[in-house]
C-alpha cells in the first residue's frame, strides 16, 4: 500500500497513536516519557502522520516560531519502515505545510545521526554541537520560501 501523509487533530486517536511512537522511536530509548504539561503545549502545533495502509508509519510536528519561523520536532518513523522514504515524504510535507501558512524558514534540532539526512533535504547546519535530551544534537534550518 502507498504511503499517505495528513495532518491529524491535537487529541485524536491518531494523535494519541502518534504519543506512542514518539515515545517508542524517540523517547523510550533514552529512559524518557513525555509529561501532561509537555502535551499540553502541542495543542496548538501542526501534528503531521505518514500511514503505511492504516497503520502509522511516522510523524512529525511544527511549532510555530516568530520571524516567519516554525520549528520542525518530535520527527520519528518506525524502525522496520526506516530507509523507505517515509522520513522524507513528511519532511516535504512539513515544508508544503509551513510554507502554505507563510512561513519562510524552517528550522529543527537534529540528532547527530540524522544530520546527514536532513542534509540531503537542503537543510543546514547553523551551530555547534549541543546536548539535548541527553544526547548531542546539530541546530538546522531551510529557507522554504
Amino acid at each position: 500500500m502507498p504511503t499517505t501523509i495528513r495532518e491529524i487533530q491535537y487529541g485524536s486517536d491518531e494523535y494519541r497513536q502518534v504519543i506512542r511512537l514518539r515515545f517508542e522511536v524517540l523517547r523510550k530509548p533514552l529512559g524518557l516519557a513525555f509529561s501532561e504539561k509537555q502535551l499540553a503545549k502541542e495543542a496548538d502545533d501542526i501534528h503531521i502522520a505518514a500511514f503505511d495502509g492504516a497503520e502509522l508509519a511516522g510523524c512529525i510536528i511544527l511549532t510555530p516560531y516568530n520571524n516567519g519561523k516554525i520549528k520542525m520536532r518530535q520527527a520519528a518513523v518506525l524502525p522496520q519502515k526506516q530507509r523507505q522514504g517515509i522520513g522524507r515524504l513528511l519532511t516535504e510535507f512539513a515544508e508544503q505545510a509551513a510554507r502554505k501558512r507563510g512561513f519562510s524558514e524552517i528550522i529543527l534540532h537534529a540528532r547527530e545521526n540524522a544530520v546527514q539526512f536532513y542534509e540531503k533535504s537542503g537543510y543546514q547546519v547553523t551551530g555547534e554541537s549541543f546536548i539535548e535530551i541527553t544526547l548531542s544534537h546539530r541546530a538546522m534550518s531551510k529557507f522554504i520560501a
